[in-house]
């Protein structure tokens, strides 16, 4: 009998380290069908994720402004599979040669709450042509056009000290950028990752990095007077 009951112990513990070992797929964006472009007028933007999305986190998720910063009336719908995003243009289209940026933002979840690992960032020009067919695409077979370069952020004051600040440069619209260093401070950090720094003014530059640190792609002011997310940084 003991023998019996070690053999179901032994079972039943290898069958637990298979579920501690197994692979935990992360919830994210497939940035692949997701760059920046001319589009018409009409587009329809489909943002694609790995895995089902909680739907009641999608409305205030995906935004669309204009580069003065004045938010766009789109239309936001979920696929049948629970996957895709559907941006539609506001009621009038996008204006003709006109610049706008998409912004995904991180708050999204899937279905079993998982936090969507990185937002993304999508600079797109409004072209002057006839409404598009198979606009729902959000693949490229080009850059973009425009020089617009950005970058989303988070910064958490402290309470106790005002200028011990934590700031995470969430994505950027640069598949380049990778890094970043915070004025005053020589530490190089990774996109994505939350970094803490002592700043004593209300704003701070950015300097941005591709995967060597060495490569200085450009700068940008960060508001970090108080907590914030989803703030945008223009970098030039």
């Amino acid at each position: 009998m003991f023998k019996e009951i070690k053999n179901k112990l032994i079972v039943i513990t290898l069958l637990f380290g298979a579920i501690l070992i197994a692979p935990i797929k992360v919830f994210a964006i497939d940035n692949s069908k997701l760059s920046s472009k001319e589009v018409s007028k009409d587009k329809i933007w489909m943002i694609r994720f790995n895995i089902k999305l909680d739907s009641n986190t999608i409305n205030n998720s995906v935004i669309v402004k204009d580069l003065s910063g004045n938010k766009i009336n789109i239309k936001l719908k979920l696929s049948d599979d629970g996957k895709t995003i559907l941006v539609y243009p506001p009621v009038n289209n996008y204006d003709i040669n006109k610049e706008y940026i998409l912004y995904v933002e991180d708050n999204i979840k899937s279905v079993n709450s998982r936090k969507l690992k990185s937002g993304a960032i999508v600079n797109f020009f409004v072209k002057d042509n006839t409404s598009s067919s198979g606009s729902s695409s959000g693949s490229s077979n080009g850059g973009s056009s425009t020089s617009s370069i950005n970058a989303i952020a988070k910064v958490e004051v402290s309470p106790v000290m005002k200028n011990f600040k934590v700031i995470n440069i969430k994505s950027s619209n640069n598949s380049n950028i990778k890094k970043f260093k915070i004025e005053g401070n020589n530490n190089l950090f990774d996109i994505g990752k939350a970094a803490l720094s002592i700043v004593n003014d209300d704003k701070v530059t950015i300097y941005f990095y591709g995967e060597d640190g060495n490569n200085l792609i450009g700068k940008g002011t960060l508001d970090v007077s108080r907590t914030a997310d989803n703030l945008d940084i223009k970098i030039q």
